[in-house]
């Protein structure tokens, strides 16, 4: 077709914006195409429904399955392989979870001040050992990824499938959740962290596995209250009687098992486990 035609009998001022307007479309349509044939959306699928639901790896579903490897986020497009490096030094050579656990009369509880310490002389060991073996977007606009690497002398074989979450049955494990206990099972303390989804994806997993550690904590926390010299205070406002912690727990062996995204909620879900065993705990 000779685009001449279509400005028959108009000025050059209006057929070079008509002409500028069309280029564009044709433009985002040329990068739309070419996003899907290199496969950059690939991950998404489009239903009947027009709802778009996003596929997610094996690896990253059932990380269970692949206990030498792990899981990295990256924030804003940046720290993938660092954000990596991080949790495998601190899942696989310990870490402690300090800071003050509040306990209130009803069975609530409250973390103040808490954060992860993780050893630095491990993380120097683990640099620059890790290999890439898979990653997906989660945003394309900031470059945000998540990856799965593994250590370079191991044989990790990942399982790089595709699943919809729509299309499988909601595990038992999710059901069981409640947001003040874990739960033992096994000779396991698992903690189940559960956190809208919305906003940076990789930000709604990362804090999901945050609170299913800080569930762990409090696990260890609550069942040996009673043999500790603890300290109340009072707040009229809300309560007549609170109980405040100081901790410092140690774990080690930490085991992300699943990850669940609840369409019909916009929750995600994170089931982490460690061994009782591996639980250590000093109060202040």
């Amino acid at each position: 077709m000779n685009l001449s035609n279509l400005f028959y009998g108009v000025n050059e001022s209006k057929k070079l914006k008509y002409l500028s307007k069309n280029m564009l479309c044709i433009q985002l349509l040329l990068i739309i195409q070419l996003l899907i044939t290199t496969g950059c959306v690939s991950n998404v699928n489009t239903k009947k429904n027009k709802d778009i639901e996003r596929a997610y790896p094996r690896w990253f579903a059932n990380q269970a399955d692949n206990p030498e490897a792990v899981v990295g986020f990256s924030r804003n497009g940046k720290g993938l392989l660092r954000d990596a490096e991080i949790r495998y030094c601190a899942y696989h050579k310990g870490f402690s979870i300090k800071g003050v656990l509040y306990i209130y009369p009803r069975g609530d509880y409250n973390f103040a001040d808490y954060h992860f310490c993780y050893k630095q002389e491990e993380l120097d060991n683990i640099r620059d050992n890790l290999v890439l073996l898979d990653q997906f977007s989660t945003n394309l606009y900031t470059g945000d990824n998540i990856a799965c690497y593994s250590p370079k002398d191991s044989n990790v074989v990942i399982d790089k499938e595709y699943i919809l979450y729509s299309e499988l049955i909601k595990p038992q494990w999710v059901k069981k959740y409640s947001e003040n206990s874990a739960f033992i099972s096994g000779g396991y303390c698992y903690g189940i962290g559960k956190y809208p989804f919305w906003g940076n994806e990789n930000d709604s997993w990362i804090t999901a596995e945050e609170k299913a550690l800080k569930q762990i904590a409090s696990y260890v926390a609550n069942h040996v209250i009673d043999s500790k010299t603890n300290f109340e205070t009072n707040n009229e406002d809300i309560y007549d009687h609170v109980i405040g912690i100081y901790f410092n727990h140690q774990l080690e062996d930490v085991l992300v098992c699943e990850r669940w995204l609840d369409l019909s909620e916009k929750m995600v879900y994170v089931l982490v486990k460690v061994k009782k065993d591996d639980i250590k705990y000093e109060f202040e």
